[in-house]
């Protein structure tokens, strides 16, 4: 009997009090890094360029359920393509995506103001090439004017810390999240008929944000 009660009282530790329970925004800013960018054309010569840290932000609203959280999410951010890595191209012009996302976070009581988490999302992603700017040995194939969009499925996987701040309903967010997305169709085939496809910019996020329970 001492050993189930001893168990009882762990798990009633462990479990917040329903009233944690209810509904709850949160607002993040966010750093983000893209890998190389590639994009293939027919001849099966491959174009890489970096591609520039950029910025970002997310606004939620989601409700809370215990040790589960549930919310949806619109996230933006953007980056600038850096140099090419192929010395015969120059190549230049931004990233823009914008995403909704359904999230799910499985929230960890493990210490009494700093809980650990662990999520997952999906939604629908808007890829957006603006300002494009593509130049094979001096010849100009696309100019700034060039815009090219898709929206694509993306997901995404976060962990991170919530950390609540003494007497108020606010509560500190550091996180990291990895997005990635199908290949985004783009029209870069209208201007350049030997162009085939551009890699999906899945990205790593860093994000720093606030929770306000209501």
């Amino acid at each position: 009997m001492k050993s189930l009660s001893l168990i009882l009282t762990t798990l009633v530790a462990l479990i917040p009090a329903a009233a944690d329970a209810g509904v709850y925004g949160r607002f993040s800013a966010t750093h983000n890094n893209i890998r190389d960018l590639k994009a293939s054309i027919e001849n099966d010569e491959n174009i890489e360029a970096t591609v520039d840290a950029g910025l970002g932000y997310s606004a939620a609203l989601g409700y809370k359920f215990s040790m589960l959280r549930i919310e949806g999410e619109y996230y933006w951010s953007s980056n600038s393509i850096g140099n090419s890595k192929n010395e015969w191209i120059h190549a230049a012009g931004d990233i823009d995506v914008s995403s909704w996302f359904g999230n799910a976070y499985l929230d960890l009581p493990l210490f009494p103001i700093v809980h650990p988490y662990v999520g997952v999302g999906v939604g629908m992603t808007k890829v957006e090439f603006s300002d494009v700017r593509v130049s094979v040995e001096g010849i100009q194939l696309f100019n700034q004017d060039f815009t090219t969009d898709d929206s694509v499925l993306g997901y995404q996987l976060l962990a991170g810390l919530v950390v609540d701040l003494p007497i108020t309903d606010l509560s500190l967010s550091l996180g990291y999240r990895y997005i990635l997305m199908d290949e985004p169709d783009l029209d870069f085939d209208t201007v350049v008929q030997s162009w085939s496809e551009v890699d999906a910019p899945n990205r790593h996020v860093i994000e720093v944000g606030l929770m306000y329970a209501f």
